[in-house]
């Protein structure tokens, strides 16, 4: 279905701008970035934040003064953040 050229995959489209600005002319191509889903009232996780620990992926949380581990499930994601589904990350300190 895409084409690859060095890595990079393109998949061709019609795109119909109303309101174009002169600037935009037939023929020209474009980097796009297509949304599927949007889910409202997230906690997102930045990647940089999830470590593996004994086979678990986990983020650090502050209870009572310490930072401990917290097993999370992870759902969509995105460029560089995940959505995490475990309840008990919303009522907690995030420690990134």
């Amino acid at each position: 279905m895409g084409e690859d050229v060095q890595g990079v995959v393109s998949f061709p489209v019609q795109v119909e701008i109303s309101d174009a600005d002169e600037a935009v002319r037939p023929g020209m191509t474009a980097a796009v970035s297509l949304v599927v889903d949007e889910i409202k009232d997230a906690l997102l996780i930045p990647n940089q934040a999830l470590r593996f620990e004994n086979g678990q992926r986990v983020v650090y949380v502050q209870r009572d003064g310490q930072f401990v581990p917290v097993q999370i499930k992870l759902g969509a994601t995105g460029k560089d953040l995940y959505r995490c589904w475990k309840e008990i990350c919303k009522r907690e300190i995030r420690c990134y």
